[in-house]
């Protein structure tokens, strides 16, 4: 693939961005007695762009607005496999023949930046043709009676949303920050709520920064899910919702080296995320460096 964007500033307070990318996209499965799939050739292409622009109303607040031309060509996986899921529960169906997603993507909002406190806003809205999901088809007729699935197209399919951030320096060294996102999609052809899209999601976290140091403190709340399609099999009970905890810090060198540490799942929560029975790693500790130059 190949992407081309430019940057134009007209006058003191508009400026406009444009990008255009083309992607050539080839499948093709070899011989290989191990691979149960049925074997596959595909090849396809396409021209994708988009338009935005940021207008500065005053020093400190910017309109933004997009619009978009989206192409996506099925994944490796989504394409070729075939076999029982990671959660021992389900068995998924090959689909080699799928179809490229293309999607008009819309978004309008404002970001603001002033001296203790900054964030933005955003409203967005994609149509989409072919949208690729996983599809629940029932429960296997023989023998251990897994739940079947594929990853299919749905003909047409709209998915908009919502999301804010918000970050405010309330004292000397400290900051709390919010993030919440809300999305919705709809199956245009049965008028059903589309699998897979997350439920409604806000991150809280507190914030302690020296020079050369910093502390973190992070909650990330994710609602329950219940606006599902008939075929999910969680379609009358929904997906719980959970909140986790995590805490992480770091030091900067002066010569470049930074060390950083994460705790994550701090209280040790059984959590599993939507859509996935299997549950997410309980209290886990990761380190990491890094170099800056």
């Amino acid at each position: 693939g190949g992407y081309l964007q430019d940057k134009i500033r007209v006058g003191e307070r508009l400026i406009v961005h444009a990008g255009l990318r083309g992607d050539t996209f080839a499948f093709k499965s070899e011989d290989d007695p191990d691979y149960i799939g049925e074997p596959f050739d595909v090849t396809d292409s396409d021209i994708s762009g988009n338009v935005g622009v940021n207008y500065a109303v005053t020093p400190h607040v910017d309109l933004t607005a997009l619009v978009a031309r989206g192409f996506r060509a099925p994944n490796l996986q989504e394409r070729s496999f075939v076999g029982l899921a990671s959660t021992g529960d389900t068995y998924i169906l090959q689909n080699p023949n799928l179809s490229s997603e293309e999607s008009l993507n819309y978004e309008a909002g404002f970001k603001v930046r002033y001296d203790r406190y900054f964030g933005g806003f955003t409203v967005f809205y994609n149509d989409v043709s072919d949208f690729i999901t996983l599809e629940f088809l029932g429960t296997s007729p023989d023998p251990p009676y897994f739940e079947l699935a594929q990853f299919a197209n749905i003909d047409q399919a709209t998915i908009w949303g919502i999301e804010l951030d918000l970050e405010t320096l309330f004292a000397t060294y400290w900051s709390v920050f919010f993030n919440y996102a809300y999305i919705e999609g709809t199956n245009e052809i049965t008028d059903e709520p589309l699998p897979t899209i997350p439920p409604q999601k806000i991150v809280l976290g507190l914030r302690y920064q020296r020079a050369s140091w910093w502390a973190e403190a992070t909650a990330r709340i994710v609602d329950r899910e219940d606006d599902l399609p008939p075929g999910d099999p969680f379609f009358e009970v929904g997906y719980p919702g959970f909140t986790v905890y995590g805490l992480s810090g770091g030091y900067d060198f002066r010569f470049g080296l930074g060390l950083i540490a994460t705790l994550e799942n701090a209280t040790d929560k059984l959590y599993s995320e939507p859509f996935n029975n299997r549950p997410e790693p309980g209290q886990n500790l990761r380190v990491s460096a890094r170099y800056r130059f």
